[in-house]
């Protein structure tokens, strides 16, 4: 795991002191990798790769990166694990390619594009993303694995590509400008996230999951699509409950194996639910010196699972450390985060428990950490019962007189306003992706309405690309926004930058693509037998660890934190935010209305909407003060 960083010239013509900008990018990666760090540039300076290293694989000087073939003609820098690397270094080994590493991944990435180039994609199974330069060509090849696991940022000046792991590196090159980008704050207020390709800033993009992006000299940028989740989602499998739960679990422990794959002590994230508890057994299965770490908030909450992670680990034979996360911890890790990391303002609050984990897993010595996300967008979330019971009411509210609904949405009661504000554009959007305000709040306290779009316009485009010819189709359109915008964009970064920022190598097993693939092709009522949520990864643990209840109900994971959003975070906004008329939040919004629809008095009701404002709030001080 570690920090790519690059410039490329956009016309041939050599980049002023090249060596010195890449330099400085790599600079502010040390974070992603402090086992060490190298620039190189090609002799036209044209071209100039940074790497800074986390050494998990094959921790020899010879696996340091950027890294080169045998006549230097391909040259790449790499951030990941190609977990299947030992299989396809035997096949190219037999096709004649000679190695000069002894097990690093890298090198097989570089032998399988000169074996077969951009198709060398199809044999990866693992997280990455890479900078590859052809210098036969002249081309540089920027790819971003299927899932989005790990971020790649790029912009353009009028002469050069530049592109880093992290936003803030590319804002270390004199060139690249920051501005905020106003429709993505207002994405931001409801989605929690900005749908890629765009960034908190203009002209600063993320590679999409799944995509590579090319480009020649003479600026012929091309952006292609090499996986698609919906591919598999609009291609139902008629398998029964039987074969579906062989090869599921089959999928699972083979998943977990790969992740094992290690030069470095590994540890396991443990909550206690089924997601992480899976994870923990299988790598158990795998490894005799395997150690497990759970979190647990000062102030006890009900949403505590401490003593189910201590039963698990007990039962599994694994050690168990415990790390008490108090509420000046937190507010800690939020500043220290916001100070190194702030590509974006963290909208998921489980961001900065997942970085006390990576402090604890440091603290350990476990430089590989397992963590469990994935397995409710695999088995189906509790709330897909709800969201699937609603369709069919909304489906008919859809075919009410448009001016009906409108006076419905103005005077009803609050429940069906709620309800008919989810059918845009007389379709449904997904509820399950509103994780803040609304279309209608936010367009009372948004400053200039006129100036932005509706987040729904995309929610709906995501939506769109399942059709309606499945009995599922509803919850199938869900699981596409799914993997498409919230995963990649929203979970999976509360995963990347918290870890990274403690250089800890974070693995998500139930996240393997092959595994993906195969469940998001399942029927829901095979997932979700009798609309039961994770029915197969239930029965799978039932058998894995006799002693697990699965009769206990879902504890997302940041619930713990209830005390702490509901009391500390609208005191912070008062004080900080509504105290300060000048503060930089009000230039987006309307200070009043939004002190209004937040009812800081009674924030219990209002989910995550006060920690979206709070750490928007101090997220546009870090940017704009």
């Amino acid at each position: 795991m570690c920090g790519i960083a690059g410039v490329m010239s956009k016309t041939s013509t050599p980049v002023t002191k090249l060596d010195g900008l890449v330099n400085t990018l790599n600079d502010r990666l040390v974070h992603r990798g402090p086992d060490g760090g190298a620039v190189w540039v090609n002799k036209t300076q044209t071209i100039g790769l940074g790497h800074r290293r986390l050494a998990i694989l094959d921790l020899a000087s010879e696996a340091n990166q950027p890294m080169t073939n045998e006549d230097g003609s391909i040259w790449i820098t790499f951030n990941g694990e190609i977990y299947n690397h030992a299989e396809i270094r035997k096949l190219l080994l037999k096709r004649g390619h000679q190695f000069r590493t002894d097990h690093s991944d890298t090198e097989v990435i570089i032998h399988a594009y000169e074996e077969w180039g951009v198709a060398s994609l199809e044999r990866f199974r693992g997280m990455f993303v890479f900078a590859l330069w052809d210098e036969s060509l002249n081309k540089l090849w920027l790819v971003r694995d299927r899932l989005g696991i790990k971020p790649l940022y790029y912009t353009s000046t009028n002469t050069e590509l530049v592109f880093a792991s992290e936003i803030q590196a590319l804002f270390s090159h004199p060139r690249v400008k920051k501005e905020v980008r106003t429709q993505s704050v207002y994405d931001y207020l409801t989605l929690l996230t900005v749908p890629a390709p765009h960034t908190m800033f203009e002209e600063i993009y993320k590679l999409e999951a799944g995509t590579y992006l090319t480009i020649t000299s003479g600026d012929n940028l091309v952006i292609t699509r090499y996986w698609n989740p919906t591919d598999y989602l609009n291609s139902v499998s008629d398998t029964n409950e039987s074969t579906a739960l062989k090869e599921t679990t089959k999928l699972i422990q083979e998943s977990v194996a790969l992740r094992m794959l290690s030069d470095v002590p590994v540890g396991v994230s443990l909550s206690g639910g089924i997601d992480s508890s899976l994870v923990a057994a299988y790598a158990s299965k795998n490894s005799k010196t395997i150690k497990a770490l759970t979190v647990d908030y000062q102030q006890r909450s009900a949403y505590s699972e401490s003593e189910a992670a201590a039963e698990i680990a007990q039962g599994l034979g694994i050690p168990l450390t415990k790390e008490i996360v108090t509420e000046e911890a937190f507010n800690d890790a939020v500043s220290s985060m916001l100070e190194q990391q702030n590509d974006y303002p963290m909208g998921d609050p489980n961001t900065f428990l997942v970085k006390i984990i990576a402090a604890a897993s440091r603290k350990l010595g476990a430089i590989v950490c397992l963590i469990g996300e994935g397995g409710d967008e695999l088995g189906g979330y509790p709330v897909y019962q709800t969201i699937d019971r609603e369709y069919g009411t909304l489906k008919a509210l859809a075919k009410l007189p448009k001016p009906l609904r409108l006076t419905a949405s103005k005077y009803g009661p609050a429940i069906v306003r709620r309800k008919l504000e989810l059918i845009h554009n007389s379709e449904i959007v997904s509820r399950r992706h509103l994780h803040a305000f609304m279309e209608s709040e936010k367009q009372q306290f948004w400053k200039n309405p006129k100036d932005v779009i509706s987040t729904y316009d995309y929610l709906q485009t995501i939506m769109g690309e399942v059709p309606n010819d499945a009995p599922d189709h509803f919850l199938r359109k869900i699981q596409n926004v799914e993997f498409k915008l919230r995963l990649p964009e929203l979970i999976l970064p509360r995963v990347d930058y918290p870890t990274m920022s403690h250089s800890i190598e974070a693995r998500v097993p139930l996240l393997d693509h092959k595994l993906v693939e195969y469940t998001l092709r399942l029927p829901f009522a095979l997932k979700m037998n009798n609309g039961e949520p994770k029915y197969l990864l239930k029965k799978i643990i039932a058998n894995l660890i006799p002693h697990f209840s699965t009769k206990r109900p879902k504890v997302g994971f940041g619930m713990l934190l209830e005390p702490f959003l509901q009391e500390s975070v609208p005191e912070s906004l008062k004080t900080e935010v509504f105290a300060d008329p000048k503060h930089p939040l009000f230039l987006y919004v309307k200070r009043e209305e939004l002190l209004k629809t937040l009812d800081l008095e009674h924030p219990a009701s209002h989910g995550l909407r006060p920690w979206a404002i709070f750490i928007l709030s101090r997220w546009l001080k870090c940017h704009l003060d």
